[in-house]
């Protein structure tokens, strides 16, 4: 709302809350149309603009004189909107409604008075809307210079609650004139509130003129208390400086008490309580208020506690404080009143002064006590006492006013033992020093025959002219009740030595010494000795001068271990407690000597083995577990078996009972070890094993060969005993014995038929079906020659026309052979280094004598190396021959008939064959060359024809054909072989399995171990092929 050029007067309704007159500054708006609650502002010079959402309502004040007129216009608005026009009892005179501008209304007032118009949004179709209110009074407009100087103020309305004005101020004084029913009643707050930067002055007239209060300022807020007897008062706002317009808010009102609550209800005399304030501040800033309290007692007192008045900063809105305030001690019991008022300042001479608000409020406070007068401590000290002891009984009270002058009181004591007998006077008079706390001590002696357990001692205060006559009258007044336990002297009994071990119809000397629970020795006192075993001398007696007194234990003849507890006893007096001491032992049993010897063997006695004669001393009837160790093996072979005890006995084990002195002897029979082992090739009856036999005994023992092995000799303890079989051995020891077998010879069986064999890389096992047991699985022969990696050949090293097992290792370029002629005896083979690893090894006759040559071809030169048998493999008289280069397939063949092995390689990338052969003595510019095959072929070389010379072959993985060039045919490429056989991942080979002289067309299949033939003796006919199983995946077929 602008607030250029006017000053705007609010007053605010506040219904639901009954207060004094508040100054609020703002013009607000109230949703239901009805609502008249907040703040009510007061019109200006010509009117305002508003804005209101449907249903919203504004409401303004103003005022007519008798006869004076009013006319109001509502413009610029959207939607329907309504004036509606009340009395200052907010009596309903008249309204207009309108859905478009303007909505006018107009009124003459009869007597006089202030009017309230509400503004009504009935409809906003956009949400809300802006209007203006535009109004005038019969005798013109509201004058710009009212309220400008101290004869024309501007009236301030009282309609119920006060709202307050707000102005713009640039030259000159404004002026307020203010006339609330209560001004006289309670001091008022004049408040103002400036925008930054403003700088005035604030002074307070009452309606006679006398200033009476001010406020000297040049900061925001400022305020000033007000009290006056007067009807009115005068507010002059007055600038400090004219240089630019100062926007202001004053507000005339106070705090006041809403309601309150107490910490408690119910106090003693001398106890502080505290008081809840709820505060209603309705500035629009906190304001310092001293909180002050006062309590009427039941004869009309009224007692202050200045002490706790407290200073408040109260926060605008409705809000808590507290104080504390304390009763005096001699304080009346009853019910009383409670004061409770708002201050604004406490003076220099401790009164309040500028009273805001002030209410009493009935029976707000209970002052009372539970018993008069309150006991506040009864004690005895020692209260844990024996017959005849005294002990100091101490009392505290304190005294409150109960009478309206002085009561009399008479206080004594009494003991539940002698109910009659009264103890002490503790106070006789009147009551006094209220609220303050008396003190009483004085002693008791208890009776030497009082009896023993808890008892009390009644201490009582009654209001009476006599003292009360027992302890059952006393209970009848204030009192208390003070218990005391009441004992024997307790006593303790040492028994000396405290612990001891005697052995079985032995003596200990024992002291016992009785003491009272001081320390102190107690004479002529009968002591009980007693025992759960054994006896005494004395059993018992009275304590000396020193409290002590002294026997003799005789202790039993026991067969175990018996634990003994000695006590020493005093069976207590009239005045000393019983008590007991005690001693604990052990009376160790008889015992006997027993030896137990396990003679050579060993014994387990009571689970600890022994090897020699030991001797133990044990407890008569004690038993004991003898266990001998049958199977105990004193050395390696040897064992030892239980037969039986010294005394006859064969209990095994046995338990025995000691019932003197005794000698256990072991017997025992002897056993030793047989060792049967051995070599490869056979086994033994026993089978080979370690067995147990009797000292002196013979065994017989068979050696058995298996299938391509012989019985050689025997090794007894290692040394060759010869070879008789069966061999019997006499058991005077332990022995070994060991069956040594050789290989047969059935690596060859030289029937012109090819044998099946492969080689196995996984264990390097040589496997071979001869062709003279027809292939009979049953009948194959095996021998472990190689390593993984190795290469294998089947060749005559030694030309006695027996094929040995050789094999070369690349790895380090040795050849390894089994000969036939040592019967392939693994520890007699021949070696020779020959080749480097990438070389690849081949085996032919390439001097003619019949004997295999060792031969490597070198594919990163083309060379050939080869060690002649003709020279007995003489590295230095070595063969070699450039031919061929990497890459080509290298081969051994027989191509012109000589007899002597040809070298030959293919070359995979042009499928040509090249040969130099022994005729020519292996002359380049005679070499043998033949196209035939292509890359990925497999090349072979065999006589397929019979006509002693090397036909050239090769086989197709891609189509399993055989494509082979006949030398009886001069390798006519026109005359070729052809033969489809076998399948990719087969291996092929060529050999005689039908004896017919004629190379056989063979595939090994890795897949399932079969060797599959077409046979020259059966033209090749695949429906009369040979088939066999003789391998597995992995397997190296030759």
């Amino acid at each position: 709302m602008s607030r250029s050029g006017r000053i705007l007067v609010t007053l605010c309704l506040i219904f639901v809350l009954i207060m004094s007159s508040t100054a609020i500054l703002r013009a607000y708006v109230f949703p239901p149309a009805t609502s008249r609650s907040g703040c009510i502002q007061q019109l200006g010079v010509g009117g305002t603009t508003l804005s209101l959402s449907q249903g919203q309502s504004a409401f303004y004040t103003f005022s007519l004189n008798s006869g004076q007129s009013v006319h109001f216009e509502l413009k610029s608005f959207i939607g329907t909107f309504c004036l509606y026009l009340y009395d200052n009892n907010w009596n309903y005179i008249t309204s207009a409604c309108s859905s478009s501008p303007p909505v006018t209304l107009d009124y003459t007032s009869s007597s006089g008075g202030v009017y309230f118009i509400q503004v009504y949004a009935n409809s906003t179709p956009y949400g809300s809307s802006t209007a203006e209110l535009r109004w005038s009074k019969s005798h013109g407009w509201f004058q710009p210079d009212e309220g400008t100087d101290k004869s024309n103020p501007m009236l301030i309305y009282d309609a119920g609650s006060f709202c307050g004005v707000e102005g713009t101020l640039q030259s000159g004084d404004h002026w307020y004139k203010y006339s609330p029913s209560s001004l006289s009643s309670y001091a008022w707050v004049v408040s103002i509130w400036g925008s930054s930067g403003t700088d005035y002055d604030l002074y307070i007239y009452d309606c006679n003129g006398n200033r009476i209060a001010s406020a000297i300022t040049g900061s925001y807020p400022d305020y000033t208390y007000v009290k006056t007897s007067t009807s009115c008062i005068l507010i002059n706002v007055h600038p400090y400086s004219t240089a630019s317009p100062y926007e202001y808010d004053l507000q005339v009102s106070k705090p006041y008490l809403v309601s309150y609550s107490l910490s408690s209800t119910t106090v003693k005399p001398g106890e502080t309580f505290t008081v809840y304030y709820k505060i209603y501040n309705p500035l629009h800033h906190s304001i310092s208020v001293v909180l002050g309290a006062s309590i009427e007692d039941p004869n009309g007192k009224i007692i202050d506690d200045p002490s706790h008045d407290t200073s408040v900063n109260v926060q605008p809105g409705t809000n808590w404080y507290s104080r504390s305030f304390t009763v005096p001690k001699d304080a009346f019991l009853g019910t009383y009143k409670l004061h409770l008022g708002l201050w604004g300042k406490r003076n220099s001479d401790g009164t309040l002064d500028y009273n805001f608000d002030y209410k009493i409020f009935d029976s707000a406070l209970q002052v009372s006590v539970p018993k008069n007068p309150e006991i506040t401590y009864a004690g005895a000290s020692p209260s844990s006492l024996h017959p005849g002891d005294t002990t100091t009984v101490t009392v505290k009270w304190i005294f409150y006013n109960m009478c309206p002058g002085r009561c009399i009181v008479k206080a004594n004591s009494f003991g539940d033992w002698a109910k009659t007998q009264q103890l002490a006077v503790i106070y006789d008079g009147v009551d006094g020093n209220y609220g303050n706390e008396n003190s009483y001590s004085f002693p008791v002696t208890l009776p030497a025959d009082i009896s023993i357990g808890r008892h009390y001692i009644r201490v009582g205060f009654c209001y009476s002219y006599s003292f009360a006559s027992d302890y059952d009258s006393l209970g009848q007044c204030t009192h208390r009740d003070i218990p005391i336990d009441v004992s024997l002297i307790s006593t303790s009994v040492a028994v000396s030595p405290s612990s001891f071990t005697v052995n079985s119809g032995g003596t200990v000397s024992f002291t016992a010494t009785l003491k009272d629970q001081g320390g102190n020795p107690l004479a002529n006192k009968l002591i009980t000795w007693g025992a759960n075993s054994g006896s005494f001398n004395p059993s018992s007696s009275y304590t000396d001068n020193n409290g002590k007194v002294y026997t003799t234990y005789y202790a039993p003849t026991v067969c175990q271990q018996t634990s003994i507890t000695v006590t020493a006893s005093f069976g207590g007096d009239s005045r000393y407690a019983a008590s007991s001491g005690s001693s604990q032992g052990t009376v160790n049993p008889q015992t006997y000597q027993v030896t137990v010897d396990p003679n050579g063997g060993r014994i387990y006695v009571d689970g600890n083995p022994i090897t020699s004669a030991q001797t133990y001393s044990w407890a008569c009837n004690s038993q004991h577990t003898l266990d001998p160790d049958s199977g105990y093996q004193p050395s390696p072979g040897v064992k030892k078996i239980f037969t039986q005890w010294s005394d006859g006995s064969t209990a095994d084990p046995r338990t025995i009972t000691v019932t003197g002195s005794a000698t256990y002897t072991a017997y025992w029979k002897t056993q030793y070890q047989l060792t049967i082992s051995s070599s490869d090739g056979g086994t033994t009856n026993p089978a080979p094993g370690s067995s147990w036999y009797d000292s002196g005994s013979s065994v017989s023992v068979t050696a058995i060969a298996s299938s391509g092995y012989k019985f050689d000799h025997w090794e007894l303890d290692g040394t060759n005993v010869g070879s008789a079989n069966p061999y019997t051995v006499n058991m005077d020891k332990p022995h070994t014995l060991k069956a040594v077998f050789t290989v047969l010879t059935t690596f060859d069986d030289r029937d012109g038929k090819k044998d099946l064999r492969v080689f196995r890389p996984s264990n390097g096992y040589w496997y071979t079906l001869l062709s003279s047991t027809n292939y009979d699985r049953t009948k194959a022969f095996s021998i472990q020659w190689g390593v993984n990696g190795d290469v294998p050949f089947i060749g005559d090293i030694e030309g006695d026309g027996k094929a040995d097992a050789i094999i070369f290792r690349p790895s380090n370029g040795y050849w390894y052979v089994l000969l036939s002629s040592n019967n392939y005896d693994r520890t007699k083979p021949f070696t020779r280094q020959w080749g480097i690893s990438g070389d690849v090894p081949l085996v032919g006759d390439l001097d003619g004598d019949r004997k295999a040559d060792l031969i490597v071809f070198r594919p990163s030169n083309g060379y050939w190396y080869a060690l002649l048998s003709g020279k007995n493999y003489d590295r230095t008289q070595a063969f070699s021959k450039q031919w061929g280069v990497n890459g080509d397939k290298p081969l051994i063949g027989d191509i012109d008939g000589d007899g002597k092995a040809d070298i030959i390689v293919w070359r995979p990338s042009n499928g040509y064959w090249y040969a130099l052969l022994s005729s020519t003595n292996y002359d380049r510019t005679k070499a043998f060359s033949k196209q035939w095959g292509v890359n990925g072929d497999v090349p072979l070389v065999g006589d397929i024809d019979g006509d002693g010379k090397a036909d050239i072959i090769v086989w197709r993985p891609s189509n399993g054909y055989w494509y082979a060039l006949l030398s009886s045919t001069n390798y006519d490429r026109t005359k070729p072989l052809s033969k489809q056989w076998g399948v990719n991942g087969d291996k092929p080979l060529i050999g005689d399995i039908d004896g017919d002289g004629k190379a056989d067309l063979i595939v090994f299949r890795p897949s399932n171990g079969y060797w599959y033939a077409l046979l020259s003796g059966k033209n090749y006919d695949r429906t009369q092929a040979f088939s066999k199983q003789w391998g597995t995946s992995g397997d190296v077929p030759i």
